[in-house]
């Protein structure tokens, strides 16, 4: 007797439970009915194209809508649409969709999806833009410094080579500050993007409109104290590592750059970099 009533007890609690879980089930039906769609959003399609979230810009890009394209075209108050987040931040799945999106928009600030991809080195991005029309010679609007430059400044060397192998971008192309991607390089320290830029042609000795060759810039780069060659008021750490890195450069050049072309002018007091994208890049 004493068992059934016990069994009888947990009979009875196992029913309790499983008549709970329906009802809350139920209760989240009926409110999944009755809650709103949600609503397609430029500002959320630009999350989503910052984050990397592929769902949420499936979603935004798919709904049937007249207005779905036009979601990818909107910008932030930065002037960039959620084809510049998507590249800035290496998500070339979102990026693979929004295939309707006028792949060379410059920012408020100047830079196209490429420029930025190349800056930031996403070389997977840089490829699906160059295949959708991307324009390797589209300047950035307040430097205009090219992709190539871009990549070369940043030491990114596959990305170098993608642009120069494959998409025949124009290696000599000076900024408004003449320099070039050879230049750039030499001036941050990446010898293995130096070197290949020598190996495909380059010029070994471009001067910047200030009188800077890449051998000077590297070697004054090198040796001149920190706080005289600031870039993005962060001044480069004086280490063993960086000074090894200089070497490399400057034993590169110095092996195509003429005795006269070596010759730097005066100091500035402030060497800036060669890339002064002026705010967001």
């Amino acid at each position: 007797m004493d068992r059934r009533c016990r069994a009888s007890s947990v009979d009875c609690r196992l029913l309790e439970g499983m008549s709970a879980t329906a009802a809350a089930a139920g209760r989240h039906e009926r409110a999944e009915s009755l809650a709103p769609e949600p609503q397609q959003d430029a500002a959320q399609l630009r999350a989503a194209a910052l984050s990397g979230d592929v769902a949420l810009a499936q979603w935004q890009l798919s709904t049937p809508c007249d207005e779905s394209w036009p979601l990818a075209e909107a910008s932030d108050t930065y002037g960039e649409n959620s084809l510049h987040l998507a590249a800035r931040n290496g998500h070339a799945a979102v990026l693979a969709l929004m295939s309707g999106v006028d792949v060379n928009r410059r920012s408020k600030a100047g830079a196209t999806p490429l420029w930025l991809a190349c800056f930031h080195g996403h070389k997977q991005v840089a490829q699906l833009l160059l295949e959708r029309g991307a324009q390797p010679e589209r300047l950035h609007g307040l430097t205009g410094s090219a992709p190539l430059a871009a990549a070369a400044a940043q030491g990114h060397l596959p990305l170098v080579q993608l642009l120069v192998l494959e998409s025949n971008a124009e290696i000599d192309r000076p900024n408004r500050n003449g320099r070039t991607a050879l230049w750039s390089a030499a001036f941050e320290g990446h010898a293995s993007v130096v070197q290949f830029l020598l190996d495909r042609g380059a010029a070994p000795a471009p001067k910047s409109k200030a009188g800077w060759t890449p051998f000077s810039a590297a070697l004054l780069t090198r040796d001149a104290p920190p706080e005289e060659h600031e870039y993005e008021n962060s001044p480069r750490p004086h280490s063993p590592t960086r000074r090894v890195r200089y070497d490399e450069v400057v034993e590169i050049l110095t092996k195509v750059t003429q005795l006269e072309d070596r010759e730097a002018p005066a100091r500035e007091k402030v060497f800036m970099g060669c890339v002064e994208a002026g705010g967001r890049r």
